[in-house]
């Protein structure tokens, strides 16, 4: 990997106190790519860095992707889509995220549910 990092793409491979594994520009502070054995991460991602990932994906010939945080893959940097591949985890993730409204709102509305129910019965019984 970082022979042909170096040779297609000017990235040269160091390693941070951690032993993690990356790959910088060195004509750009900002372009780095981690390695995690299987896939090549950005933490944050330019324009330009993004660009240089999609290059490097399509290099490789084999189906490789960039795939961002929502889980969309880019075609370029200004046209996304969801691949098939990640329909499962992007469910997953609307999932999540209604579960979760549901576990903050229902300790809400219950008791005032509950309040109000409380409150008319309490009416009628003195009318």
């Amino acid at each position: 990997m970082s022979i042909f990092l170096r040779e297609k793409f000017n990235y040269h491979e160091g390693c941070n106190e951690m032993g993690e594994v990356y790959f910088y520009d060195p004509n750009d502070e900002e372009s780095i790519l981690f390695y995690d054995g299987e896939e090549l991460l950005a933490i944050t991602t330019s324009n330009d860095l993004l660009s240089s990932m999609i290059k490097i994906a399509r290099s490789f010939k084999d189906g490789s992707r960039v795939v961002g945080d929502e889980n969309e893959t880019y075609k370029d940097i200004n046209n996304a889509y969801l691949h098939e591949d990640n329909y499962e985890q992007t469910q997953q993730k609307e999932d999540n995220y209604i579960k979760k409204i549901k576990d903050a709102i229902i300790p809400i509305i219950v008791p005032i549910l509950l309040g109000i129910i409380a409150l008319i019965l309490k009416i009628l019984k003195i009318n």
